[in-house]
Order: C-alpha cells, then structure tokens, then sequence
C-alpha cells in the first residue's frame, strides 16, 4: 500500500493532504512543496479575512496576500473573480475564485508577483512622497536661484 502524503502548514502546523487542504502555486518557491503554498486553505481564508479587515476592501487584501504570498496579481483576474463570487455569494468567494481560476488557466502558469499589477494599499504613502516631492522641488529651485553662473558674467 501506498503511503498517503501529508504537507505541514507552516502557520497552524497542522499536516493535511496536499490536494485537498492545500492550494497549488505557480511560484517556484513551492516547487518542493509538491508545488502547493506551505500555508493550508483555512489559514490562507483566515489571514484573506484578517487583511480584508484592516483595508476594508477586499482587492487591496487580495493584493497584499499575493505579495506575501508570490502569487500573481491581476486586476483583470480579480474583476472576474469578483463577479463569479458574488453569483456564489461565499463569504471566501473572492479568494477561492481567483486562486481556483489563476491556477486553471494557461496564461497565468509560471507567473509570480514579479509579473503582478500594482495597487496602491494606503493612499497617505501617496500624499508623503507628493509632499516630499514638493519639498525637493522648491529647494531645487532655490538651489538654481542662489547658484551664479560665472560664465555669463563679462568682466
């Protein structure tokens, strides 16, 4: 008889199946993992829900599990999703929609986060690097109204 593998999640240790509690990833950090993340599908639905707290929005959660996660973000994919999950109406829809769907088709295999699209998580890491960039550009500007050109200068 054959021996039954069983992965460790590595967030609540538990050992499961590969193909049942497990979900399979694209990124090759897995690839010893029998190409399934190292943290099972209740862990994964519980941090999803922990970030869908902290944004209130479920895409930017979805996008910073990805980043953690070496997934692959795609805006296009979570609009899609996200209209398949609400016919559902699963409190882990969206989630297990677009994991199910990243997995399944053939122009996302091999893509990791490198490839994703970005999203913006807090919109006040905007409004510091505008004022910063407004703060540069006025000593620039002070910097060129104190400098002397000497070569314009006749004597």
């Amino acid at each position: 008889m054959a021996k039954s593998i069983k992965l460790q999640c590595t967030c609540c240790g538990k050992e499961k199946p590969p193909t049942t509690g497990f979900y399979l990833s694209q990124s090759p950090l897995y690839k010893f993992n029998e190409g399934r993340m190292t943290i099972c599908k209740e862990c994964l639905f519980d941090k999803y829900e922990e970030l869908t707290v902290r944004y209130n929005d479920e895409t930017k959660a979805l996008y910073h599990l990805c980043m953690m996660l070496d997934i692959y973000f795609s805006k296009d994919l979570v609009d899609s999703a996200y209209k398949q999950s609400n016919r559902k109406n699963s409190k882990k829809g969206l989630l297990m929609t677009y994991i199910t769907k990243l997995n399944s088709l053939p122009q996302y295999k091999g893509m990791g986060s490198f490839q994703s699209d970005y999203v913006i998580l807090d919109e006040n890491v905007i409004k510091e690097i505008e004022e910063k960039y407004k703060v540069e550009n006025k000593e620039t500007e002070i910097q060129k109204e104190d400098t002397i050109d000497y070569d314009s200068i006749k004597i």
